[in-house]
């Protein structure tokens, strides 16, 4: 199944599953570190998923628009972020968004494991040629991506199980070849104590590795300003961290 329509079926739990309003709060310090450190005025938040990060820049003063293929996700952002006045969000994808936005954007955020979605050479190349077609001068890309060394190592399918309400949330994984994946969320509806319904939405990942990652946005032209291993701006282990968040910025 594409990233759309997956997410697409999902978009309605989405929020329930992240416990959304509680990774508001948990996540905030992170972007609010980065805009004092490099004092962005506008952003971009592609794959913005339900909104989260968006209303986090925005409520921070960051003018702030949110781009994402699936209309189910744009349709939830909107609802969750109807208070805010300096938000935008569009349904496209990024390269759409830049054919009108060049050199536009002061910083362009990337987060929540959205590149792992990109699974063909082709589709890769011509997204990181867009992103850098979209950043202005000085400006900063954020860029989060699952820690695949890790995960590779390890080999858990289990990723993580979720009650939450009436539901049962499980994540897991079908490991593939060639760092290829099979993401899946089983959804239990418990009705009552007799019956039980479920839905299995998966989508396919590509599972890049730290040293990938590192070469390719070398090959494109960017330098690591900072190396994360998580929202709280610890080190970066290959060995331990849950994910790899870097922050880069274009060389002229």
């Amino acid at each position: 199944m594409d990233y759309q329509l997956f997410y697409d079926q999902f978009a309605s739990q989405y929020d329930e599953m992240t416990l959304f309003e509680s990774r508001i709060e948990k996540e905030k310090n992170f972007f609010e570190n980065l805009k004092n450190k490099y004092n962005f005025k506008s952003a971009l938040d592609v794959g913005c998923g339900t909104g989260a990060h968006s209303i986090i820049l925005s409520s921070l003063g960051i003018d702030t628009i949110g781009i994402d293929p699936s209309l189910g996700m744009i349709e939830k952002a909107k609802l969750n972020a109807k208070n805010y006045n300096n938000i935008k969000f569009y349904q496209e994808t990024l390269e759409q968004h830049s054919e009108r936005n060049q050199n536009k954007y002061d910083a362009i955020f990337f987060m929540g494991n959205g590149l792992a979605h990109i699974t063909e050479k082709t589709k890769l190349n011509n997204f990181i040629n867009s992103l850098k077609n979209m950043l202005s001068e000085n400006s900063i890309f954020v860029f989060q991506i699952l820690n695949y060394d890790k995960i590779f190592i390890e080999k858990e399918r289990i990723i993580n199980i979720r009650d939450v309400k009436d539901k049962l949330y499980i994540r897991f994984y079908d490991f593939l070849d060639n760092n290829k994946i099979n993401f899946n969320i089983l959804i239990i509806q418990k009705e009552n104590s007799n019956i039980l319904k479920h839905k299995l939405i998966s989508t396919s990942l590509y599972g890049y590795t730290y040293s990938e990652i590192l070469k390719l946005f070398t090959e494109f032209g960017f330098e690591i300003l900072n190396e994360y291993g998580d929202l709280n701006m610890n080190d970066y282990s290959i060995k331990n961290s849950q994910n790899l968040i870097l922050v880069l910025r274009t060389i002229n």
